[in-house]
């Protein structure tokens, strides 16, 4: 059975979040061979703050704020960590995700401790 909290949470609370003031910063390379190949591997971490806009219950109008950490009421910078991998332009095909950019993202994570680890599976 599947939880559906989170999702009847928002649907209910008639929850809109965005993200804002996003900066993304290089956080290590790699180059290391899955399956024979040899790829190139990026981790990049992209903070930001969070604008949620709910309904309150009892007035029934619309706030809007940033998530806040509700022990310090401080508004929370969120991370989120991307696991790019380099995939050369010869081996995307002719219908290449992304428009061929040459980089897909492997995995990736929000708030964690640390860095992914790479997925390795028949698509990378």
């Amino acid at each position: 059975m599947i939880n559906n909290v989170l999702y009847e949470k928002i649907r209910a609370g008639k929850i809109i979040q965005q993200v804002v003031n996003a900066h993304s910063t290089l956080v290590q390379f790699q180059t290391a061979s899955v399956q024979g190949k040899q790829r190139q591997f990026a981790w990049v971490n992209v903070s930001f703050a969070l604008l949620q806009s709910t309904i309150d219950p009892a007035s029934g109008k619309r706030t809007e704020r940033l998530d806040q950490d509700p022990a310090s009421g401080q508004s929370r910078l969120h991370h989120m960590v991307v696991l790019l991998v380099r995939v050369p332009l010869q081996d995307q095909g002719a219908n290449a995700p992304m428009g061929g950019t040459g980089w897909l993202v492997n995995t990736y994570a929000l708030d964690p401790q640390g860095l992914s680890v790479i997925a390795t599976n028949s698509s990378v």
